[in-house]
C-alpha cells in the first residue's frame, strides 16, 4: 500500500479513504487512513 501511494504522490493532491456500502469506516480504510500520512512523509 505504502508503494502505491508513494507512485501515486506526485501526481494527487489528496486521496479518497473508502469506506463501505452503508457510509461505515471498515478496518481497511481505518488501515488506509493511518498509512497515507505516513507513506507520504518516506523519502524515496
Amino acid at each position: 500500500m505504502r508503494h502505491q501511494i508513494g507512485v501515486l504522490a506526485p501526481i494527487a493532491d489528496s486521496f479518497l479513504i473508502p469506506d463501505n456500502h452503508i457510509g461505515r469506516a471498515t478496518v481497511s480504510s481505518v488501515a488506509v487512513a493511518h498509512e497515507v500520512p505516513a507513506a507520504l512523509r518516506l523519502e524515496p
